[in-house]
């Protein structure tokens, strides 16, 4: 065998290249394809930033961590539509214990997303995490799907990563207050906790000017010179 300095440098690296190498069981001189190189980084965690690597089971697989199934066997190819909960095991594939990240991002918004096609993939809220009662290994979560593309595929893999952190604690609140009576003081309590724009629609579409008091973060008044009904939007 020639020095393998003498070998040429081949600068159109491929998936299905292959490396020389050493099998730790026996010693044993083998070929190694790049992929399954990475294949093997991924599934221990050595490379995989966009998220934990689970792999999409069936319920009567014999997968016994890493995985995510339904309760109830939704088949082969389910649409990421329809996912409004799953089981997912306490460890990912690398067999990192996750059940503090679980709870941790509850209302949070996350993607689910075929590891090896960001094209097929789905963006929920994550609604829920709790611990399973009948297997304490398992956790069922809680989702609501916002959109994506695709279906999950049996025996792949699929990472799950965070978009946006409890994100609700983000989003502008806001609130609309009916008055349905008649009157030229209007007293509400929007429990914002903010001093919020008001905006007044009276019972006819027509939006009116009153004088607001914020009284404190969560109360106003709002007063007209003639009695008036309506919405109070604020935001």
């Amino acid at each position: 065998m020639a020095r393998i300095s003498t070998y040429a440098l081949d600068s159109d690296v491929t998936a299905n290249d292959k490396v020389i190498g050493t099998d730790s069981a026996g010693t044993i001189t083998r070929n190694y394809k790049i992929s399954d190189i990475i294949d093997f980084l991924n599934r221990n965690g050595k490379i995989d930033i966009a998220g934990s690597r689970f792999k999409y089971i069936r319920p009567s697989s014999s997968q016994t961590y890493g995985f995510l199934r339904f309760t109830v066997d939704q088949g082969d190819t389910p649409k990421f539509s329809i996912i409004n909960n799953l089981q997912l095991h306490k460890q990912d594939l690398s067999e990192t214990e996750l059940p503090a990240f679980y709870e941790a991002i509850e209302g949070s918004l996350v993607l689910i997303q075929k590891s090896d096609d960001p094209s097929q993939f789905g963006v929920f809220d994550w609604n829920s995490s709790t611990q399973n009662s009948s297997d304490t290994n398992v956790y069922d979560i809680a989702l609501t799907f916002k959109g994506g593309n695709g279906t999950l595929e049996n025996e792949k893999d699929y990472l799950i990563s965070l978009l946006l952190f409890r994100f609700d604690d983000y989003r502008d609140k806001n609130k609309v207050i009916n008055q349905a009576t008649p009157a030229t003081t209007w007293s509400m309590n929007h429990g914002l906790n903010k001093k919020p724009s008001v905006t007044v629609v009276d019972s006819s579409g027509e939006k009116v000017v009153g004088l607001v008091d914020y009284v404190d973060l969560n109360n106003v008044t709002i007063t007209f010179i003639n009695p008036a009904s309506g919405d109070a939007y604020f935001n």
